[in-house]
């Protein structure tokens, strides 16, 4: 379509192919809307698509002579006030030249003019668009001789992307050792930012798998607490320690358990993850590593030993992942859904007697309870393993086998927690009466349940995992 001579298609994608009523020669159109462009950053979209169209330009010389000495102009022109934009246009020209079987000159404005030393690099790179961001750091690597140390500095001042560019062009530059170097000292000292982790984290398999250890994962938190103000920033090293599924599994992995211990410590204490977040990354280190299940339970006892009324929880921690997914299912799906029923019905007229407004309404009141109740069931919950309960009495995550004592029969129950109950198989959560009423007790000891308007006396026979 460009080739035709009647259609204008714009460099922009959002904008309309206008279609002119002049058949006008593509080279013709194209010079001329190279030359009317408003500026060096308008001019350039221009030239790309000169490179492009070569092969169907009419006059290749008179169309390089046109675009490179005002290429040149240009960039000389904003080599100090708009360098990455004066950057830009080198390569564009560049290309063009390439493109067009033309010479730049030698008195053309080179690359190497652009680059003044590292004080500028950590401003350029990021403004350049993405797409050349690669090739302008190479472009550094070749005009100045203290690249390595200019990138092992910028390693802390970019995004994560242009993070690994540095590490790529730095190992393949023969620097891995000093590079390695620098990255432990960061860790150690806890000044690697959240976005230089976040590439770390991410390249978990790559060549620096070594370096994501339990001292790397103090850095992530002290990372994120410290760039709490910028929380675009500390959210995506969160979330992806909140989503990824293997990473403390190789954090902790040939780790003593004293270690695993810290690092509970470490997301107890801190302030990154709140409420059930917290909870999800606790449970991961557990899937890990289900013997650290009894510490973090003890934890929890010995926090609920100051209050004067435990009102937590105890759920198996896939009752808990369960009821997480189903809140938030509630709050991203149901609760929009009622919102739009309720705007839909609004439309239908007077709210007075519209039955279809009032039913919405209604039902806004009852999801809303619901998010409320299981908004505070979640904050309360502590989630526990099962194959690591105590036996020693009746607690929850035990087979318990008890005498009925009016008529002797025997009966087994599995003592689950406040989410798992299956009364039709004997699974008992233990806040129903018969489960208050033997939890925490020791074989042989007798205890009184009421069942309704029955009172019974049982005793406690034995008791055994789950599993067994």
């Amino acid at each position: 379509m460009k080739k035709g001579g009647h259609f204008k298609v714009p460099t922009k994608k959002t904008e309309a192919i206008e279609y002119q009523s002049e058949d006008i020669p593509l080279q013709e159109r194209l010079l001329r809307d190279f030359t009317d462009a408003r500026g060096l950053k308008a001019r350039l979209p221009i030239a790309v698509d000169l490179g492009k169209s070569a092969a169907d330009l009419d006059d290749k010389a008179t169309a390089s002579e046109v675009a490179l000495t005002k290429l040149n102009e240009e960039i000389s022109s904003h080599a100090r006030t708009q360098s990455a934009l004066a950057l830009e246009a080198v390569m564009v020209r560049d290309d063009l030249a390439e493109a067009l079987g033309a010479a730049v000159g030698e008195d053309a404005p080179a690359e190497s003019a652009i680059w003044d030393g590292e004080s500028k690099l950590s401003e350029i790179i990021p403004a350049m668009p993405v797409g050349r961001q690669h090739r302008a750091l190479e472009s550094y690597q070749s005009t100045t001789e203290n690249w390595p140390q200019d990138f092992l500095n910028l390693i802390t001042q970019v995004p994560a992307r242009l993070v690994g560019d540095c590490i790529t062009l730095l190992a393949e530059g023969g620097h891995k050792k000093e590079l390695t170097e620098e990255l432990n000292s960061l860790i150690n000292h806890h000044g690697a930012t959240g976005e230089l982790l976040l590439w770390l984290a991410k390249d978990k398999s790559g060549d620096y798998a070594e370096l994501l250890t339990p001292e790397a994962f103090g850095a992530m938190l002290s990372a994120i607490e410290r760039e709490t103000s910028d929380e675009k920033r500390a959210s995506k090293l969160r979330d992806f320690l909140l989503t990824d599924a293997k990473f403390f599994d190789l954090i902790t992995s040939d780790v003593d358990v004293e270690v695993v211990q810290d690092i509970v410590r470490a997301i107890q204490m801190s302030t990154c993850f709140e409420g059930m977040d917290k909870r999800s990354v606790l449970g991961k280190i557990v899937k890990a590593h289900p013997e650290i299940q009894s510490f973090i339970t003890q934890g929890d006892k010995d926090k609920a030993e100051t209050k004067p009324v435990d009102s937590s929880l105890i759920v198996s921690w896939e009752s808990l992942e369960r009821k997480k997914n189903d809140l938030e299912e509630l709050m991203q799906k149901r609760i929009p859904a009622n919102s739009k029923e309720i705007e839909i019905a609004r439309e239908y007229g007077d709210l007075r007697e519209n039955a279809e407004f009032k039913a919405a309404k209604e039902q806004q009141k009852v999801l809303m309870a619901l998010q409320a109740e299981w908004e505070n069931d979640v904050d309360r919950a502590r989630g526990i393993n099962y194959a690591d309960a105590d036996t020693s009495a009746a607690n929850v995550g035990t087979r318990v086998t008890v005498t009925n004592l009016a008529n002797n029969e025997r009966e087994e129950y599995s003592l689950m927690g406040a989410w798992d109950g299956d009364p039709d198989n004997n699974r008992i959560s233990y806040l129903t009466p018969l489960g208050q009423a033997i939890f925490g007790s020791e074989p042989g000891a007798e205890v009184e349940v009421q069942l309704g308007d029955e009172t019974r006396r049982i005793r406690v026979d034995s008791i055994a995992p789950l599993a067994s």
